[in-house]
């Protein structure tokens, strides 16, 4: 997650953000993650942790049905 890693460390996202998207990584997402991480980052900037976990959680079920873990 190159992009959550450099807007972490550049404090523009909190770890909590992060924390939901390390959570929806998987390796079967990893190139529809990929290719939605900017999007992701974008978002994280501007909503509150549970409001960006709400959106992560729709991406993940559209992507494979399968539920992120809490």
């Amino acid at each position: 997650m190159p992009k959550a890693a450099e807007a972490f460390t550049g404090g523009e996202v909190h770890q909590a953000h992060v924390a939901v998207l390390a959570r929806a990584w998987t390796p079967e997402r990893a190139e529809s993650f990929a290719q939605t991480e900017d999007t992701f980052v974008d978002a994280a900037r501007h909503v509150s942790p549970p409001d960006l976990q709400r959106l992560v959680d729709r991406w993940a079920d559209a992507t494979d049905g399968t539920p992120i873990p809490p």
